[in-house]
């Protein structure tokens, strides 16, 4: 019983999962940030870490339109806040070399949308 609960569970997983990444790349500073790599493997890593990243600011659409409309000290404090929690024991604790490539990534997107950050 509980192996069929699991395998209706991961069908409807994979959908919401291919939903988001649809409405995550239907917007023009996506396709900005994504179609300026080369490397299909930046591509995937880079785009995986777009969502975490909506994701732990709760933007739930995956909209990364949404991205651009908050003021620059806000998006400051949001990656900050976004370190923070990766290098956290109770959040990720992730590697620095792993939070280095979050932060290259997040760099990209606001640079290629025209957003300067510090």
């Amino acid at each position: 019983m509980l192996e069929e609960q699991i395998q209706k569970k991961q069908p409807k997983q994979q959908k919401q999962q291919q939903q988001s990444a649809a409405v995550i790349m239907d917007n023009e500073p996506y396709q900005n940030f994504i179609n300026t790599l080369k490397s299909e493997y930046t591509k995937k890593t880079y785009r995986k870490v777009l969502r975490n990243f909506l994701s732990f600011l709760n933007i739930k659409d995956y909209d990364s339109s949404k991205l651009l409309d908050y003021d620059i000290k806000t998006v400051e404090k949001h990656i900050r806040d976004y370190i923070l929690d990766m290098r956290s024991t109770t959040g990720r604790n992730l590697s620095p070399a792993t939070i280095d490539c979050h932060c290259a990534a997040l760099k990209h997107f606001f640079d290629i949308n025209d957003v300067d950050l510090r």
